[in-house]
């Protein structure tokens, strides 16, 4: 390998590195003073071993505060058994696992963690030693003059540190135990990790515990018994894993800076590469049976593509780009004597050494990998604007309008790949030549890679690129959507709590549908099967009868609906949003063809040269004038839109080729692009609450829980709440309980009340007027009353509990003085009947204790108030509480204070329809609240 030149950057003047201020007691607040010490130490380089030291100490003490189980390595003589299999009928195991950790238990419910390989150990052993070998022949780089550029990154911050950390979610802990969540315990302002990380910046240097993973395998497809159908994903310590992301965040940012990657590049970059790869494969062919012209593609497959790029290659590529010298050492420190232990079905593997490749599981890999490649790409794509190689990672496509052409493609990416020891596995490679002349299809046209013979795919016939299929003729595939819902029924049927069964829904069923919806692989009715089997499931999750209003599902969380994903307008919206996303692209190159091909498209419809109003007017769905005459020639992104947004009632406008979506009074500009999906949804959701809340019987209670969040703070974690409330609340808020007073069609006996005898048994009497239940009432407002007096107490003094005050003869529920003003605090607990109801039972107490302010004004007290707290049956939290809860209560504290409140009247409301409708009693008597 020639020798590298490497540029020799004038020195910069930089800023101390800031040091460590952690108030005591933390966990981790002795390791500030030495932490310092190595921030400000001047012969770093001679510390080396007692800083690793204090790394080992950091680990040992958070691993012994969260109690973590010492993790026994692999020994000659002893095979470590396999950890105990969760068991899905055992509730308690289930719904704590999916609290510790969501997308690992959502895979073991669903299948998708597969067991571990059952290929004997020393046959892994072997061909994974061989793997990750060094070449036979060390790669034939060329030598390089590399540009003049800043360092990579002089040091982290506290804040730039907390952000990786947070979006960081929970997965399977490395070899030291420890997960993101319990780094972000004990150290909440990534002080300590923050200097912990610069030192390492300084030394060049990271951790010999931070060079050891476990290495897990995961089946790809294809036979079972064959390794090279299983992809290893390491399992590194998580404190590696948040200083790797830290690194790659900050080389992702320089790279964009200085325009390092071709343009062809798009996996593991901040474009939206996989809708703007699949739209420029969909227009290469359009382009062949709109022109009646050839257009033809090449799909090439890299075997094993990450784990076989020698180190070589990437530290000779970081330092073509001109990346400094500190950050070339320390990539090449992480890689240096690094090891893994292949987890299979007999235990742990020795150690393995990994002197090739690139770990899939760390964070840096994909960026290292994507510099690795870039050289073969710009080689491929040559000096010519249009568009020859299109790259997502590892997955690439050659585009090409004539059979010469393509096989030149093949041949110059064969010998590029050559280069850097990159084999291509011809048998998983494919190729497509699409006529448009007449008849319009496939032609078998042979090509080879690498002398071998890659498939030729005939009409009906199909590769996937980046999870869509390409071909042409398809015959529509449902399994996908099939198992989507085989996976929700799975969901729907386990032993989690209700709040989890809905949670998962949300955050891994519905997703799983975005690229189906996005790509449009499914017509409007299949949606609208899926909509309607999650929709039966949703309401058995949530206790509602068939009958209830489905805008209760779809409705906004935040104001009392459930929040989830309506399926059939979702698949309006990703098309949507797929369409601004191209017009807005940040790559110039796609946002030309993009509106290129809008404008050939509109053109079409009205034949004539299109305005900016027109194309609007298009996008909008307009029907008017030559819209209503003429009709598509092709379907592709734009006539989708077209439809999608007249469907949903969106509108587009132009100005001077920029575009813009409105709905619903909202407008989101190319600038705010990425907001464009969650505005649609936010419409919709607002649009499912206003239906409900204007419906007679089950928008009454809904008006006053949608008034604040804290009403439905349950919905997504259950906290303080039983599963008895669940199954309560959700049919009381829509005035779905079977009560007497509910009954349809029969006479007015038939709807007295079953205890009392009163003539119309409805929800509200039974929860807040059937006398037979006062005590029940009373036990319910002393349970709100004495937190409301522990928060009081916190900040001022209670003078009285329900005491009569002077000759008044009233006796409100607290008389307290906070900073020499009185304040008189009753809570009340209404049914909620429309926001009118806790008004009027705000306005009834103000009138009630009136006499008291004349009492104490008579005594000289100057300022006097009266305070009424208003909690709903049913949980509904009156806004106008804060105004003075936020006196007594810290922001965390009153948080906390609203949920216990609204779960406390919940509970107790439930108890009390609960004893009317069975007759047995639901608490103890003598219970202290």
């Amino acid at each position: 390998m020639p020798s590298a030149n490497l540029a020799i950057m004038p020195p910069v003047e930089v800023e101390p590195l800031p040091l460590i201020d952690l108030p005591e007691g933390r966990v981790l607040s002795s390791f500030v003073e030495p932490l310092n010490s190595f921030l400000t130490h001047d012969d770093l380089p001679g510390a080396i071993g007692d800083f690793f030291n204090i790394i080992d100490d950091i680990v040992a003490v958070v691993r012994d505060h969260f109690r973590i189980r010492p993790i026994e390595g692999p020994t000659n003589n002893e095979i470590k058994p396999r950890r105990r299999e969760l068991d899905l009928l055992d509730p308690q195991a289930v719904q704590k696992c999916y609290g510790w950790n969501r997308r690992k238990f959502v895979r073991h419910l669903t299948g998708e963690n597969s067991d571990r390989c059952k290929i004997p150990t020393i046959e892994l052993t072997n061909h994974f030693s061989t793997t990750w070998d060094l070449p036979t022949e060390a790669p034939n780089l060329a030598a390089f003059d590399p540009p003049d550029r800043p360092p990579v990154v002089h040091a982290f911050t506290p804040k730039f540190v907390a952000s990786c950390l947070q979006s960081a979610e929970n997965s399977a802990p490395g070899p030291d135990g420890i997960m993101y969540r319990q780094w972000r315990e004990v150290d909440p302002g990534c002080k300590i990790l923050c200097a912990v990380f610069n030192v390492c910046l300084r030394l060049c240097k990271v951790p010999p515990s931070w060079k050891i993973s476990s290495t897990i395998l995961i089946h790809k497809s294809g036979d079972h018994d064959d390794v090279t159908n299983w992809r290893p994903i390491a399992l590194s310590n998580t404190l590696y894993k948040l200083f790797t992301k830290c690194m790659t965040r900050k080389l992702a940012e320089w790279c964009e800076d200085h325009e390092v990657f071709s343009n062809a590049q798009k996996g593991f970059t901040p474009y939206d590469g996989v809708i703007e790869h699949n739209f420029l494969l969909s227009q290469h062919f359009e382009n062949a049976r709109a022109g009646h012209s050839e257009s033809l593609a090449a799909w090439i497959d890299i075997s094993n593509a990450f784990g076989s790029i020698p180190h070589d290659v990437i530290l000779h590529a970081l330092r073509t780009q001109g990346v400094d010298h500190d950050f070339v050492s320390l990539v090449a420190d992480i890689y240096h004597e690094a090891t893994t232990c292949l987890l299979t079905e007999e235990g742990p593997s020795p150690p393995i050494s990994i002197r090739r490749g690139v770990k899939q599981g760390c964070p840096l890999s994909g960026i290292l990998f994507n510099l690795a490649l870039n050289d073969t790409l710009k080689r491929v794509q040559g000096p010519e604007e249009e568009k020859k190689i299109l790259a997502f990672a590892d997955d690439l496509v050659l585009l090409a309008k004539n059979r010469e052409q393509l096989q030149d493609l093949l041949d110059c990416t064969w010998q590029s790949l050559q280069t850097i020891h990159l084999e291509v596995n011809p048998a998983k490679c494919a190729s497509l030549h699409l006529s448009g002349s007449t008849p319009v299809g496939s032609r078998p046209s042979p090509f080879t890679i690498g002398d071998c013979d890659i498939k030729t795919l005939e009409d009906g016939e199909f590769t996937k690129y980046l999870g869509k299929p390409v071909g042409f003729r398809l015959a529509k595939d449902c399994s996908s959507i099939n198992d989507a819902l085989s996976n929700a029924t799975k969901i729907s049927a386990s032993k989690l709590s209700p709040w989890q069964k809905l949670d998962a829904l949300k955050s891994f069923f519905f997703p799983s549908l975005n690229f189906a919806m996005r790509t449009a692989q499914f017509p409007k009715s299949d949606w609208l099967k899926v909509q309607q089997a999650t929709t039966r499931e949703i309401k058995d999750i949530i206790s509602l009868p068939s009958r209830a209003s489905v805008a209760y599902i779809f409705g906004e969380r935040a104001q009392g609906g459930c929040g989830v994903p309506e399926a059939t307008r979702d698949s309006d919206f990703y098309l949507i949003d797929t369409a601004f996303k191209l017009l807005t692209s940040r790559d110039e190159e796609i946002l030309v063809k993009a509106l290129g091909q809008l404008i050939k498209t509109t053109r079409h419809r009205l034949k004539a040269e299109p305005s900016n109003d027109d194309l609007a007017s298009f996008l909008s769905g307009s029907m008017e004038g030559k819209f209503d005459v003429t009709i598509n020639a092709i379907q592709n992104t734009w006539t989708l839109a077209r439809s999608a947004s007249r469907r949903q009632s969106v509108t587009w406008s132009f100005a001077e080729n920029q575009p813009s979506v409105s709905i619903n009074g909202m407008t989101v500009t190319g600038t705010y692009r990425k907001k464009l999906l969650k505005t649609l949804h936010k419409a919709s959701r607002q649009s499912h609450i206003d239906k409900l809340l204007s419906m007679r019987s089950q928008g009454k209670a809904m008006e006053c829980v949608a008034a604040h969040p804290a009403s439905s703070h349950f919905m997504s974690t259950g906290k303080f709440t039983r599963f008895a409330d669940w199954r309560f609340v959700h049919p009381a808020r829509l005035n779905l309980l079977p009560v007497n007073g509910a009954k349809q069609w029969t006479d007015a006996t038939s709807k007295r009340c079953r205890r009392c005898g009163a003539d119309n048994e409805t929800l509200p009497h039974v929860v807040n007027h059937c006398k037979i239940h006062s005590a029940a009432w009373t036990k319910r407002h002393n349970a709100i009353q004495e937190r409301i007096r522990k928060a009081v107490a916190f900040r001022g003094q209670v003078m009285s509990v329900n005491r009569a005050v002077g000759d008044t003869r009233l006796r409100p529920d607290i008389v307290a003085t906070i900073d020499g003003k009185v304040y008189i605090i009753d809570i009340t607990i209404p049914f909620e009947n429309r926001l009118s109801a806790f008004q009027e039972a705000s306005n009834r107490k103000i009138n009630k204790y009136q006499p008291i302010i004349t009492h104490f004004k008579n005594q000289g007290v100057k300022e006097v108030f009266i305070i009424p707290i208003i909690v709903g049956s049913l949980g509904a939290w009156d806004v106008n509480n804060d105004d003075f809860l936020r006196l007594v209560a810290t922001k965390s504290y009153l948080s906390l204070l609203r949920k216990l409140c609204v779960s406390d009247s919940t509970r107790w409301s439930r108890d009390i329809y609960i004893e009317h409708m069975t007759g047995h009693r639901q608490f103890d008597n003598e219970a202290i609240v």
